[in-house]
């Protein structure tokens, strides 16, 4: 994951974290194109 933040990296911070690509992706494809079909319904850009 990228960011203008590294969170990740910053040793600032007391925690660490591995990022894996890919994990839930179908499912928030899936959800983000309910959300945009929903507003093309309502008209709304």
């Amino acid at each position: 994951m990228r960011s203008l933040y590294q969170v990740g990296t910053d040793a600032r911070l007391n925690h660490r974290f591995e990022v894996e690509s890919g994990v839930l992706a179908a499912e928030a494809v899936q959800r983000l194109q309910a959300f945009f079909a929903k507003l093309r319904a309502a008209g709304e850009k």
